[in-house]
């Protein structure tokens, strides 16, 4: 099963997904939490770097690292 919590910055993803963690510790169930775009990994952190500067041609590359970082991230 997959949940996804997904909004603007600052709209409380972190808040949520942390408090459904601290549920699933009590009830005693295993879960993986997985953050996009990854700091842990090179595709991630290109990809906010990307993320960060202007045009097109920039936003094509953040695109394509944040890709990467999701199948990196699925693949482990």
């Amino acid at each position: 099963m997959f949940i996804v919590f997904d909004g603007l910055d600052g709209s409380g993803k972190s808040t949520q997904a942390e408090l459904l963690c601290s549920h699933l510790d009590e009830l005693n169930n295993s879960y993986v939490l997985r953050t996009h775009p990854s700091d842990d990994n090179y595709f991630g952190r290109n990809s906010r770097e990307y993320l960060l500067k202007q045009g097109k041609v920039a936003h094509v590359f953040a695109s394509l690292f944040y890709l990467l970082d999701v199948i990196r991230s699925i693949l482990l």
